[in-house]
Order: C-alpha cells, then sequence, then structure tokens
C-alpha cells in the first residue's frame, strides 16, 4: 500500500521530529536549502497518521502553499516507483484523506499578529470545523528581534491549546553563530524551543544536523542526509 511505503520512507523524519503539546521546534538553513520541503514532509508525514495539521504561512498565497504539498507528494511517489515499487490505485485516496487533515492559513507579515490567529482558530474551534494537532510556521522573520514577543505568545497559546508547533528559521551565510555554534536567529529565543534541525548543504547532499539542546549545539554527525534537488531522504 502507498501510503504505507511513503510512511516507511519518512520514518527517520518521525524519529527527529517528535514533540509534545506546547513544545517548539524549529528547522534551520540558508535560503534555497530545503527548509519548506522539509516542512511539509514532516507535515505530510503526520497527516497521513491522522494528525491534524495547521500549516501557517507568512506571505506566500494559499495556492502556492498548495503547489508546494503537491510538488513534495508528487516527488515522494516518483521516489518509491524509482525503486521498482508499483504505485497503487488508492494514491488518489490517499491524498485526500491527507488534504482533509489539513488546513491552510496565509498572513501578511506587517500584520500578523496571534490575537488574530487565535480568535480564527476559535471560530473553526466553535463550529467544529478544524482543531489541529500540530502547527507547522513558515516564513517567520527570526532577524527581527520582535520575533521574541511573538514566540512568547504563541507559546502560551499553543500550552493552553496542547499544540507542537515547528518553525522554519532562515540562517545567513555570512553570520558568525554564538560561541556555542547557536545562530543569532535560534538564540533569540533559544529557551523556548525544545528540538532543533540545521540543514546543512555539502557538494552532493544536505546535511540533517540535531540540535543537543542540553549542550547548546549541534551535533557533527548527521542523523540522514537529503538530495539536494528534490530534497528527499537519501537511501542509504
Amino acid at each position: 500500500m502507498i501510503q504505507n511505503k511513503i510512511l516507511e520512507h519518512l520514518k527517520q523524519f518521525d524519529e527527529l521530529t517528535r514533540l509534545e503539546g506546547g513544545q517548539f521546534g524549529g528547522i534551520l538553513g540558508r535560503a534555497g536549502v530545503g527548509k519548506t520541503a522539509f516542512l511539509i514532509q514532516l507535515s505530510l508525514l503526520k497527516l497521513l497518521k491522522n494528525i491534524k495539521v495547521l500549516h501557517l504561512s507568512l506571505n506566500e498565497p494559499i495556492n502556492k502553499v498548495c503547489l508546494w504539498y503537491e510538488e513534495v507528494f508528487k516527488r515522494l511517489v516518483e521516489n518509491i516507483e524509482k525503486q521498482g515499487d508499483t504505485v497503487d490505485i488508492e494514491i488518489n485516496q490517499i491524498w485526500e484523506k491527507a488534504l482533509s487533515q489539513r488546513f491552510i492559513m496565509t498572513f501578511k507579515e506587517d500584520v500578523f499578529k496571534i490575537a488574530v490567529l487565535e480568535e480564527r482558530l476559535s471560530d473553526l474551534f466553535e463550529q467544529k470545523i478544524f482543531s489541529p494537532d500540530l502547527i507547522i510556521a513558515d516564513g517567520f522573520n527570526f532577524d527581527d528581534e520582535s520575533i521574541k514577543d511573538i514566540l512568547s505568545e504563541l507559546k502560551n497559546f499553543a500550552t493552553k491549546k496542547n499544540l507542537s508547533v515547528w518553525f522554519t528559521i532562515n540562517i545567513h551565510r555570512d553570520e558568525k553563530p554564538d560561541e556555542c555554534g547557536i545562530p543569532k536567529q535560534l538564540s533569540i529565543g533559544y529557551d523556548m524551543f525544545d528540538s532543533g534541525i540545521m540543514l546543512w548543504p555539502n557538494k552532493n547532499e544536505i546535511s540533517v544536523k540535531i540540535l543537543d539542546r542540553e549542550n547548546k549545539k549541534f551535533e557533527t554527525e548527521s542523523k540522514l542526509y537529503l538530495n539536494p534537488t528534490t530534497f528527499l531522504i537519501l537511501n542509504r
């Protein structure tokens, strides 16, 4: 069954991205390294496990977010076909089922407020339209120190609603990390984060390194590697 094959392919994502309600995780990397594709694979994994996901995007229209999902799902299916597995006829039903577990909200960065998010979600809760288990947040500006206030408000909201949250965090090639090797974009609200994943491009692959939170550093050895073209897990 294609769903089981996709879940098997993404099982390492499952191991690396488990959070409890109220916890934050960050996916860090430079522009173009595949943060959004990684985030969407994470989302698809949860959706296929019947976990409801709110995709929160700043400055991107809904149709572009939908195209990202379609493209990443297509790549996953094509990757399975290349391995010699036959994709069964249930693919459309699986896709539709995954979409039924997802809700997309988009905001302009300059008008986004946690109070507005909470109000919109409360309307969905009360009308029994949608009640997420996980928020994935793409496009937040971690270069602006006001992000700390946004994170604090969202942390309170996520804790109250028992939601976990994954963010993409853009870092820059020419900026030095702090003395522990943590980029300043993460160090701003470091105490609020429970997990971190660094995407680091090499010549023929993208390394995925995990935050050692206790020692405040990213592990030297990678847990897995991504294809630099498709951003899917490389089978080794």
